[in-house]
Parts: structure tokens; C-alpha cells; sequence
């Protein structure tokens, strides 16, 4: 081995901490963000379909970008772009941390998405290029320990800075962490040398961006005009017409932006669509946890906060245990276990009794916690080594692009699930009580019993005192036949990804060494 191999190699584990240092930033922006999301719609008065931008436009940034960029990384080098893309994050942060408005914070968590899609997709890279075949399970399981401890960290921190600092604070938090971990990779990791045989079809790559935000537009449109209204209609048909083009245009492209051989490889399709699955359950499950907990029980977020550590304690042990599993074997059985986990979560979340109480949320989200570690270690692992030699940034690029525009779309069945089904609740039970002089417009009660709004200011909406213990029940009662129908439609994603786990039969031959397929 050369000398010039070995220091690069020698500081290997430094570089995994900054590369771990790299997924911090993402899950502590992410939890904390989501404990600042209550808090950010009581301050500029938002509705669920409007708070939903604020995680949605970040993810369906990264979603659509995280492909071009994935190429972009294998051309330039793998190192530039992390960089690049970490000192973009840190430039939308301080934007959205300075907003005026909500359509600020909007545009901040754009160039922060931006900037993840150039960065996210180049740390797994990174991590099987510093480690050795026998060393890759073990770097990536610390690498999700990391993560869990992100986001161990980040319900606490979250819920410490909403409570006593504000919600702007959620984004400054994330600048001196980018800083530690610019300054770590460059001065560890080796440089890669960049491949200027590689094309980058940038046009592809804006098309793909453009589809993404028209579901997004969609999906967020639809629980206040409707299935089938013109304005979800329009947008969701055209995304469909330009992912078709743009996946026909492949073929005619010496050198395609998306590995189409790829969506042929049995694992690759099993991968995509278990993380496809759980992708939606857990990120619609961050989602609504916070606005559960903070805006219909009324819960500070500091407390908030230590109640998801719960679940984050799990994250971080399964995902060690995951590790060790994955460095000893392989990460296939781990997924396959990862289902009947998911199932399990899911099972134990629809026979919650109806009375509201975070204690009958434990179970759930212990078992969601284990299904997450194992998922996400073993998930990355395995999309990393079944990925072509030279193209490891673009095919996973592709994986993670699948990973958070379904990350997106389950945040966004979230807002259309609670809300069709808690208005129609909340109209069923009041249609009796309330005379035509005490009717109201749903639209005005619809922020409370999503979730949206403190559920306790719904008095507002009713001038008669007489009735405001009453509405309260029904709020919770709404609320809770909202998200009872969510857990049924987390029942439903756990058996498609159980089902789906079928495709990794006879396909361990695919994580070869080298990972070419």
C-alpha cells in the first residue's frame, strides 16, 4: 500500500466524525425544526397545509436535487461537494433564522434542502471510501449513531431553545456544528480526484426538481380544494408527464443522469420501496408527534422534547446492534426484521384507546425507534454497496432521491388524512348541538383540530361560553379520529413493505466488494 493510500486512511476515523458530524446537522435541524413548528404556525397564524411547506419544501429540495448533485459529486469529486453543499445549508439557515414572514422561512429551508442534496448522498460515499470492506457495516452503523444521538440530542436542545430562546434559534443552532465539520473534512479527508469523463445532464435534473415540487403543490393543495378540484388535479398530472419524459429521455442519453439498469436489480427495487414505505410512516409521524403532543395536550415543548427521546433511545440501540449484525453478515435480514418491527409499531398505535395521553404512545414509539435504527443503517448500507463502482454518488443519489420525496408525500397524507377525516368528526358531532345561529365555518375550526393551532384557542371560534368545554371534547375527538385513520394507513405501508421484502430473495450476490452490479 502506498504511502499516499495509507494517511488518508490512517485518519479514517477522524473523517467518519465529521462525516457523523455532517448527519447531525441534518436530524438536529429536523428535530428541532419539528418542535419549532407549532410554535412558528401560532406566531404567523398557518394552517397544517402551509406548516407542511416548511418540512416539505426542504425535502422535496434535497428529493430532487440529490441525484444531479450525486453526479455532480462522482464528476467534481465527492469531498468538493460535501463542502459545497454544507456551506449552502448553512447559508438557507441563516436566512429562514433572520424571516420576516412565513414564505421566508420557505425559501430558507429551500437553499438548506439545497444544500443537504449535495451533501447527504456524499457521506455514505465518503464513509466506504476511507474503510475496507470489513470496516464499511461497523462505519455506517456509528454513522447512524450519530444520527440517533442527533436526534437524542435534538428533542432536548429543540425543546430548550422553543421554550426559552425562540424559534429562530432553531436555525442559528445549526451554524457552529457546519463549521466544525467543514473545518474536520478539510484537513482529514483525502481529496478525490475529479472525472472528466463523467456528464451531468443538468436538464434532467431540473425537470426531475420541477415534477417534485408540482407533487408537493398537489398533495399540499388537495385538503382545502379538494380530490378533485382543477388545482390538484393540474399539478399532479404534470409531474407524472415529466418524470415519464424524463425517464424515456434516459434511454436516447449516452450517458443518462438516472442508471436505468438499476431500477432493473431486484434488491435496488426491494430497497426502494420498504424505505419508500417507512419513509412515509416515520416522517408523517414526526410530523404530527409535536402538534399532537404541544397542540392538543398542551404540553410545553421541553417536555416534548424528553417524551421523543423515548423513541430516540431505541434509534440510537438498534441501529448499533444493527451495525454490528450488518458488519458480520449482511444488511438483508436486518430490513426483512425491520418490517415485522414496523408492523408491530403500527398495530400497537391503531389500539390506542381514545382517550388522549402521551403514555399510550410509548409502545409505538419504542418500536417505531427500533424500526428506524435498523432501517436506516441497514437501508444505507445496502443501497451503497449494490451501487456501480463509478457511479456510487448518482445511484445513491437515486435511492435517497425515492427516500425523501416519499419522506414528503407522507407529511402531506398526513395533512389530507387529519384534516378530511377530523372535519368530518367534528361536523358529525356538532351538527345536533349547535343551532344555525352557532354554526361555524370549518375553515376557521380547522387549524385547531389538525393539530394546527393550540387546540385549547378554539374557543374563539364559539362567542358562547356555555359551549366551550363541549367543543374542547369534540376538538379531541376530532383530532383523534384523524389520527387513529393515519395509524390504519401506517398498518397498510408496514404490510406493502413486509410484502416488498419478498424482492431480496437470492440477492445478497448483488453487495458484492466493490459493489458493481
Amino acid at each position: 500500500m502506498s504511502k499516499q493510500t495509507e494517511l488518508p486512511y490512517q485518519h479514517r476515523w477522524w473523517v467518519l466524525g465529521g462525516l457523523g458530524l455532517g448527519l447531525m446537522i441534518i436530524n438536529i435541524d429536523v428535530t428541532v425544526i419539528n418542535l419549532a413548528i407549532p410554535t412558528i404556525g401560532e406566531n404567523f397564524s398557518a394552517k397544517i397545509y402551509q406548516l407542511q411547506w416548511v418540512n416539505n419544501i426542504y425535502l422535496i429540495a434535497m428529493g430532487g436535487l440529490i441525484i444531479t448533485t450525486g453526479k455532480f459529486g462522482d464528476r467534481f469529486g465527492h469531498k468538493n461537494t460535501l463542502m459545497l453543499g454544507i456551506t449552502i445549508f448553512l447559508l438557507g439557515s441563516v436566512i429562514a433564522s433572520a424571516a420576516p414572514n412565513l414564505e421566508t422561512i420557505i425559501a430558507g429551508r429551500f437553499i438548506q434542502g439545497s444544500g443537504m442534496a449535495a451533501s447527504f448522498g456524499m457521506i455514505f460515499v465518503l464513509a466506504e471510501s476511507h474503510f475496507q470492506k470489513s470496516e464499511q457495516g461497523l462505519a455506517v452503523g456509528l454513522l447512524v449513531i450519530f444520527t440517533a444521538t442527533a436526534q437524542s440530542i435534538g428533542p432536548i436542545l429543540g425543546g430548550f431553545i422553543v421554550t426559552h430562546l425562540g424559534w429562530r434559534w432553531a436555525f442559528l443552532i445549526n451554524i457552529p456544528v457546519c463549521l466544525l465539520c467543514l473545518t474536520i473534512l478539510q484537513i482529514f479527508a483525502k481529496r478525490d480526484s475529479q472525472n472528466k469523463k463523467i456528464y451531468i445532464h443538468y436538464k434532467s435534473g431540473f425537470l426531475i426538481l420541477a415534477a417534485y415540487l408540482l407533487i408537493l403543490l398537489s398533495l399540499n393543495l388537495e385538503p382545502h380544494k379538494g380530490i378533485a378540484s382543477f388545482q390538484f388535479i393540474l399539478p399532479l398530472a404534470s409531474s407524472l408527464v415529466i418524470l415519464i419524459f424524463v425517464f424515456l429521455w434516459q434511454r436516447t442519453l449516452s450517458q443518462p443522469l438516472i442508471n436505468l439498469n438499476l431500477l432493473q436489480n431486484k434488491l435496488f427495487q426491494g430497497l426502494l420501496i420498504t424505505r419508500a414505505c417507512f419513509q412515509m410512516i416515520f416522517g408523517s409521524f414526526l410530523f404530527i408527534l409535536p402538534l399532537y403532543l404541544e397542540n392538543i395536550l398542551g404540553y410545553e415543548a421541553a417536555k416534548v422534547g424528553l417524551i421523543i427521546l423515548t423513541m430516540t433511545i431505541f434509534l440510537c440501540f438498534s441501529s448499533i446492534a444493527a451495525g454490528i449484525f450488518n458488519n458480520k453478515f449482511n444488511p438483508i435480514p436486518s430490513i426483512v426484521f425491520a418490517q415485522f418491527t414496523c408492523l408491530t409499531a403500527a398495530l400497537s398505535l391503531i389500539l390506542m384507546p381514545d382517550k388522549l395521553s402521551w403514555h399510550y404512545l410509548i409502545f409505538g414509539m419504542v418500536f417505531m425507534g427500533i424500526t428506524a435504527g435498523i432501517m436506516y443503517s441497514s437501508t444505507n448500507l445496502a443501497a451503497v454497496q449494490s451501487a456501480p463502482k463509478n457511479e456510487k454518488g448518482a445511484a445513491y443519489g437515486l435511492f435517497i432521491s425515492n427516500t425523501y420525496l416519499w419522506y414528503a408525500a407522507g407529511i402531506s397524507f398526513t395533512g389530507i388524512i387529519v384534516s378530511t377525516v377530523s372535519v368530518r368528526t367534528f361536523t358529525k358531532l356538532s351538527k345536533e348541538t349547535l343551532s344555525n345561529e352557532h354554526q361555524v365555518n370549518m375553515l376557521d375550526v380547522l387549524p385547531f383540530i389538525t393539530g394546527a393551532q393550540p387546540l385549547k384557542k378554539i374557543t374563539r371560534v364559539f362567542p358562547d361560553s356555555s359551549l366551550h368545554s363541549q367543543v374542547l371534547e369534540w376538538g379531541q375527538a376530532s383530532f383523534h379520529s384523524g389520527f387513529h385513520s393515519l395509524m390504519i394507513a401506517f398498518l397498510c405501508l408496514s404490510l406493502t413493505g413486509l410484502l416488498a421484502s419478498l424482492l431480496f430473495r437470492n440477492t445478497t450476490q448483488f453487495l458484492s466488494k466493490d459493489g458493481a452490479l
